[in-house]
């Protein structure tokens, strides 16, 4: 498996960027808004999955922040990670999320 860090654009629901389930699909390891365009229109996501490709990586993301009719993602990018890291800017604090991770860092 390899740890992907996404980014992309969520136009679905501006101020609301929950995914549909919380916890997100297994292969999601943590996610942040990181910013709401200035006209409020979408929101700016980051993520951690865990995914054997980058395919695959965008579909956990499809399937926990589903598209609607009217409405779009806009991927951002999709780069490969060592580690998952906490920071000031995205700090991991769900517990979820922790022990995802715990348990890849294990493996």
């Amino acid at each position: 498996m390899t740890i992907f860090r996404l980014s992309w654009e969520e136009h679905e629901s501006p101020g609301d960027s929950r995914p549909v389930t919380d916890p997100p699909v297994e292969p999601v390891l943590a996610w942040w808004e990181s910013g709401v365009a200035g006209d409020d229109s979408y929101a700016t996501m980051v993520a951690f999955v865990n995914a054997p490709t980058q395919k695959e990586a965008w579909q956990a993301i499809a399937k926990s922040w589903p598209d609607k009719p009217k409405t779009r993602r806009v991927e951002r990018f999709c780069n490969v990670v060592d580690r998952v890291e906490s920071s000031d800017r995205f700090p991991i604090k769900n517990d979820w999320s922790k022990k995802r991770i715990a348990k890849l860092e294990a493996a």
